[in-house]
């Protein structure tokens, strides 16, 4: 192809409406048919007056004043690229597209992750061997295998096979009839059974057995239910009112006899210890003595004072009672030389006060008297 250069001043007329325009152009035309390239300055035609402009022809398209457009107007483009109207947007298939990067980077993205991370080292495909039917069902290996939803329905098969837990349920299966009533599926229906189906329910009344197939009914109180319903004994003796006596042994309390008895036997009482016990040597002429004197405080309850004396320190020996009236007892004989000491306490039946103890006293020697002498 050859192209020609020239340059030509002409007038051109546009239209009636619009006053003639003076043309500078230059004009590089090729040697083919349709392909030209020209560059114009002129006066105002329409609103592109006093501009310089370029025109393209190439099948009749045309750049002019800044704009390309086809004769028709349908399609115009302004050349300082801020608007386009009328052209469709070229669809081109991806595969149709060459020079295509083939990394990230390529498309001006940063890998963040690169292949040799150790970070995807255990991210492959795991290709170990399948679980045998067998391992599976045994349950007992010990080797990573892959396993597939058949190996693991059959390892559960086979588990379940020898369950404890089955082998119940088969046994509960087996002795069980499904939607069975009284009567129909169960035709031989317990004596006992029949028995409690044959009463009559009614308000207050609790079915009890009174032979192996036979039953009735009993009254149940509110009462009795309110004391049915405790927990415990501690509730059931509060509900009926119960105190301490209901748990104490019954050997603690009198008999009927015994009460009886007790009714005219003499109560316990607290008797006071006698103040005093004086010990005061006498000599009636022949033998020595020691006569004992009890002090003690009146008190009615008080109907024995009981004595006793030792020798030396030694072992104490009852000497008797004495009356309130005459609280006087005697020891003898006695050994003169011999250290004596006595003791006294108040009495009333199975009551007894404390004791009272007398200083010791020694026993004096003793004068006789024989036909009007002395020994």
């Amino acid at each position: 192809m050859t192209w020609n250069l020239r340059f030509r001043l002409r007038r051109r007329v546009t239209g009636t409406d619009e006053p003639p325009a003076d043309h500078l152009h230059g004009e590089l035309a090729a040697s083919e048919p349709g392909h030209a390239f020209y560059y114009g300055h002129g006066a105002g035609v329409g609103d592109l007056a006093s501009a310089s402009h370029l025109l393209f022809r190439s099948d009749g398209a045309r750049l002019w004043h800044g704009h390309i457009g086809a004769d028709d107007g349908s399609t115009v483009f302004k050349g300082d690229g801020s608007a386009l109207t009328g052209v469709a947007a070229a669809s081109v298939a991806w595969a149709n597209v060459t020079g295509k990067p083939t990394t990230l980077a390529g498309y001006g993205i940063t890998d963040g992750v690169t292949t040799g991370d150790s970070r995807l080292s255990d991210a492959r495909e795991w290709t170990a061997a399948t679980i045998t039917q067998a391992e599976a069902e045994a349950g007992s290996a010990t080797t990573r295998r892959a396993w597939t939803a058949q190996r693991v329905r059959q390892a559960i098969v086979a588990w379940w096979a020898g369950s404890a837990d089955k082998t119940k349920l088969d046994g509960i299966a087996a002795g069980a009839t499904v939607g069975a009533t009284w009567g129909s599926n169960l035709a031989s229906i317990p004596a006992s059974i029949d028995a409690i189906d044959g009463l009559t329910p009614a308000a207050d009344r609790l079915a009890y057995y009174t032979g192996a197939s036979t039953a009735a009914l009993a009254t149940l109180t509110p009462a009795a239910r309110a004391l049915l319903d405790d927990t415990d004994a501690a509730a059931m003796r509060a509900t009926l009112g119960l105190g301490s006596a209901a748990t104490t042994a019954a050997s603690a309390y009198a008999t009927a006899a015994q009460g009886a008895k007790a009714d005219s036997a003499l109560q316990p009482v607290t008797l006071a210890t006698p103040t005093g016990v004086t010990l005061v040597a006498a000599d009636d002429g022949w033998i020595g003595s020691i006569d004992v004197t009890v002090s003690f405080t009146a008190d009615p309850n008080i109907w024995a004072l009981a004595v006793e004396y030792r020798v030396d320190g030694g072992a104490w020996v009852a000497l008797g009672l004495v009356t309130p009236a005459s609280p006087v007892a005697r020891i003898a004989p006695v050994t003169a030389g011999r250290s004596y000491q006595a003791r006294a306490r108040a009495q009333s039946g199975p009551s007894v006060s404390g004791w009272a103890t007398s200083s010791a006293l020694t026993a004096p020697a003793i004068t006789r008297t024989i036909h009007g002498g002395s020994a």
